[in-house]
């Protein structure tokens, strides 16, 4: 076995070594010399000759799923080695009273935690993105333009959370996770469907804004809203892996979606943007519709029945927008604190347990955004829950 003495030596022993440009690179303990290695994984090593250390024990070291070396909040961000099983019985200080995660045990439940949690998340977001698709596209009256509307939101809620389940799963399929290609599509994908994700509400809220000032909606009206929907993440998703690839071409950010780095922003910034906007419009349809009661006039030749059934279609139809408004407005109000609470966590490095609860709560928070649009969007919404009755909301 070759004894490797100094950071120099261990990087040359590995510059040969074929490894995606994603993985942790290789590094340098003051000890130990540590491999290429493959994000989402622990790699062990045997513990060095030293006085005091068991030989026959092994040394672990974390690869995040961001292609960085877990860190401690002592070892920053030059990795940290876990060396606990290697120290003889009472003899050195990482075993006793350690407030970080330093077994294998703890590395390993840590990711195998995250994972299940998301897993869990996006399959049961999945199942209610395909029930609620369904229920949209046969239960919501085809003599209304919010179907237009409806069908792609969803769609691009479903096809983020598919290629956000496939990235979870990217480090166990050898194939894929070694091959640099595979992890950007899914980088791509998931950046792209998840702008189009929030483009579409911002769309959803357009749509409110126009039927609260009682404006008819026409073709040209609706290959605008299309052009909106696809149009930003068709612009905004290329210019960052184009920029990505450019600044840090070497780097393996092009693979992560977590990341915190300043070229986040270049898909971040429209998210927001378009949450924001919705949120105005939303509130603005919103007021318009509770501030206004727009009861059409009787014309002379009307009889009185027909006004009354006016009127009162009418006042169905300013409820019934009222409560969509409402709705559409509290999932903004979801998915924006969703979004920063996410930024803010990437800064984290989960050193200590309390970081290592905050990320569980991340990863729950952020894989449910699509059953949070689900159950507020479909499942309470009142022509589907009428889905047999005459539609409430007409052109």
């Amino acid at each position: 076995m070759m004894v490797i003495k100094d950071a120099q030596q261990c990087l040359n022993h590995y510059q040969h070594v074929p490894a995606p440009a994603f993985f942790c690179k290789a590094a340098w303990d003051l000890v130990t010399c540590w491999p290429p290695t493959k994000p989402g994984t622990v790699t062990k090593q045997p513990c060095p000759p030293l006085i005091g250390l068991d030989t026959s024990k092994y040394v672990y070291r974390m690869c995040l799923d961001n292609g960085e070396w877990y860190s401690s909040d002592e070892t920053g961000t030059a990795g940290y080695s876990n060396y606990s099983e290697c120290f003889l019985k009472n003899n050195g200080p990482l075993s006793q009273n350690n407030q970080y995660i330093t077994t294998k045990e703890d590395l390993e439940l840590v990711k195998v935690t995250e994972d299940a949690i998301g897993l869990s998340a996006l399959s049961v977001t999945l199942i209610a993105l395909f029930v609620s698709l369904a229920l949209i596209t046969f239960c919501v009256s085809q003599r209304t333009n919010r179907r237009i509307v409806l069908v792609p939101l969803f769609v691009s809620a479903l096809l983020e959370s598919t290629a956000s389940l496939i990235h979870i799963r990217l480090p166990e399929i050898a194939q894929l996770a070694e091959d640099a290609i595979a992890c950007q599509a899914t980088a791509f994908l998931t950046r792209f469907f998840g702008l189009a994700f929030y483009a579409w509400i911002l769309v959803l809220a357009l749509y409110y804004f126009f039927r609260a000032c009682h404006w008819t909606i026409e073709t040209d009206h609706v290959l605008i809203m299309y052009l909106l929907g696809f149009g930003v993440p068709a612009s905004f998703t290329p210019l960052w892996m184009a920029t990505v690839r450019y600044v840090m071409p070497d780097s393996k950010i092009q693979c992560q979606l977590d990341t915190a780095h300043a070229t986040r922003w270049i898909t971040e910034g429209p998210k927001l943007a378009c949450l924001f906007a919705a949120a105005v419009m939303f509130t603005t349809a919103l007021v318009i519709v509770v501030t206004t009661h727009n009861i059409p006039a009787k014309m002379h030749n009307m009889s009185t029945k027909t006004h009354n059934i006016s009127a009162s279609r009418n006042s169905h139809f300013r409820r019934y927008l009222r409560h969509c408004c409402v709705r559409e407005l509290v999932l903004v109000l979801y998915l924006a604190p969703v979004e920063a609470f996410t930024w803010i966590t990437a800064l984290s490095k989960m050193s200590d347990s309390g970081e290592v609860a905050v990320g569980y709560l991340k990863v729950a928070l952020y894989n449910v955004r699509g059953l949070v649009l689900a159950l507020v969007v479909c499942f309470l919404d009142l022509e589907l829950w009428g889905c047999c009755r005459r539609p409430i909301l007409v052109t």
